[in-house]
């Protein structure tokens, strides 16, 4: 076991003394979470599928976690604390080293699945072999209003190309052969945001996905939820950029999305010198973009002060301009 996990409560189910393995391994991680997680684990046992394991990775809260998991009386949960906080990327890694099921899937502790959420994925990964897993639309719930996600979808064709200019999946509405997991290396734990996009750039490059187009979780925004860490948008960036440079660099129309979020990230936190450097390259592949020209000229003289000011600029005339016209 990992050193920096105890395991404090493992029911197992009796199938597995005997050697039958669940069908699916649900990994759900929490921190400090005890207000939503009941919620969140009731989705799970209310599954119309029931064939599965639910792992609870405890990711060193200091909250009543252990009590809420401990008030649901399943011989399917098993329930982990790690003695220290070491993130969601390699809290799963660690739920997913104990799993039994040749599939996984993964659960947030705020989040809540339909039903019939499995049993819908199983169906589409049981009539296709060749699938190396399955995702689906949700249905984004934040500040009272709810939007059907992603906004996009590519063709199943087109998901390998499509995964690198936007992350269009919901990790907790995935399914994922276990073995292909294992192949790619799982998450990468010194990711500091986008662990989930960076893993499924991976998982697409060595199997296919199918999409379901019915929305099988609610996936709720709530205060905190969503980090605003400027320096940790911008290094996160930067990784996926270096993991995937080739890629990203033979197509002109995706290397001048990334090297301008890239330039504009790194300009907001600070790192002057290599915003610059990267709005110089943006602009040495549309030289004959304005745009891009005055915005390259106002970070090289004016630093970050100067661009954010030209930044706010712009997006007001384009404010007025929608506005009048």
């Amino acid at each position: 076991m990992d050193s920096t996990c105890t395991l404090e409560i493992m029911i197992d189910d009796k199938r597995n003394h005997i050697g039958i393995a669940p069908a699916v391994s649900i990994v759900l991680p929490t921190y400090n979470r005890a207000g939503t997680l009941g919620r969140s684990i009731q989705s799970i046992l209310d599954q119309s599928f029931r064939d599965f394991e639910l792992i609870i990775i405890d990711d060193g809260s200091i909250d009543n976690t252990r009590e809420v998991v401990r008030s649901f009386v399943d011989c399917r949960i098993n329930f982990i604390r790690l003695e220290k906080n070491v993130g969601g990327a390699a809290a799963r890694n660690i739920g997913v080293s104990h799993a039994c099921a040749p599939i996984i899937a993964f659960q947030d502790s705020d989040d809540v699945w339909l039903p019939g959420k499995l049993e819908k994925c199983i169906i589409e990964l049981k009539s296709n072999s060749n699938l190396s897993g399955v995702f689906s639309a949700f249905l984004q719930i934040q500040d009272g209003r709810t939007s059907y996600k992603p906004s996009y979808i590519p063709h199943e064709g087109e998901m390998t190309k499509a995964i690198l200019y936007e992350n269009f999946v919901d990790t907790p509405t995935c399914l994922i052969r276990r073995e292909i997991f294992h192949l790619v290396g799982g998450f990468d734990p010194d990711m500091p945001r986008y662990q989930d996009w960076e893993l499924f750039i991976r998982l697409f490059k060595y199997g296919s996905f199918f999409f379901i187009k019915e929305p099988l979780i609610l996936s709720y925004i709530t205060p905190g939820s969503i980090s605003t860490n400027s320096y940790a948008h911008s290094v996160a960036l930067q990784m996926i950029y270096d993991k995937n440079r080739a890629e990203i660099e033979s197509n002109r129309k995706l290397n001048t999305i990334w090297l301008a979020n890239l330039g504009d990230a790194q300009l907001r936190w600070g790192a002057v010198d290599k915003g610059v450097n990267n709005l110089i390259k943006l602009w040495r592949l549309n030289p004959f973009s304005i745009g891009i020209f005055s915005r390259a000229i106002a970070a090289f003289f004016g630093g970050k002060l100067l661009y954010e000011n030209w930044i706010r600029i712009i997006n007001e005339a384009k404010r007025i301009t929608t506005k009048f016209f």
